[in-house]
């Protein structure tokens, strides 16, 4: 269990842009009368779901390095083989465990969502973006793995996979950012 959220730490911390959450922040500073850091937990809620999606993302790709580091589920891969673990396979192991990690990256985000300090009904509006913006993700996933299948795609196929994979995010990212500022739903359409 300690190696799990040592591990689950450092994949967190290390490398990364920070883009979602600089734009939930700067969407916050933004339209916000108050210029506090209360923004804060909720911007790192974006960044976990973002994080709960590269760690699902590179079991489904296979994908063994992020950000030039073992992927999350490689560190638990080599992890089975360096205590020579026999009752399962090691690939099977890392991807139990980096199963459970984007799992545990997703709670985690939704609790910084749960747990700050903004009124409940901004709270509610904000998990509302964050559940939209897991299934874009979802889907976007879904019609990428199918892309592989396709023998002619087509730049309007690519674009739609993108925009829920990758552009969903981005977007909620400000939508959150701009919902705890309380800014009124006529804008909130507008920057969607």
């Amino acid at each position: 269990m300690k190696d799990y959220y040592s591990e689950l730490k450092d994949y967190f911390l290390s490398g990364g842009k920070r883009i979602r959450p600089l734009l939930c922040i700067a969407a916050y500073n933004g339209f916000s009368k108050d210029n506090d850091d209360k923004i804060i937990l909720p911007s790192v809620g974006v960044e976990f779901l973002h994080n709960a999606s590269l760690i699902h993302d590179d079991i489904i790709d296979k994908d063994n390095f992020r950000r030039g580091k073992p992927s999350f589920h490689f560190r638990f891969r080599n992890y089975h083989q360096q205590y020579n673990l026999k009752k399962m396979l090691d690939v099977d192991f890392g991807n139990s465990i980096g199963i459970i990690g984007g799992d545990s990256a997703f709670i985690l985000g939704l609790e910084a969502h749960l747990f700050n300090k903004f009124e409940n009904a901004l709270k509610l509006k904000a998990i509302d973006y964050y559940e939209q913006a897991f299934i874009g993700i979802i889907n976007g996933v879904l019609i990428e793995t199918d892309m592989v299948n396709q023998k002619n795609l087509s730049v309007a196929d690519y674009i739609n996979m993108i925009s829920l994979k990758t552009s969903a995010l981005i977007e909620k990212s400000i939508l959150i950012g701009a919902n705890y500022a309380k800014v009124n739903e006529k804008y909130l359409k507008d920057l969607s």
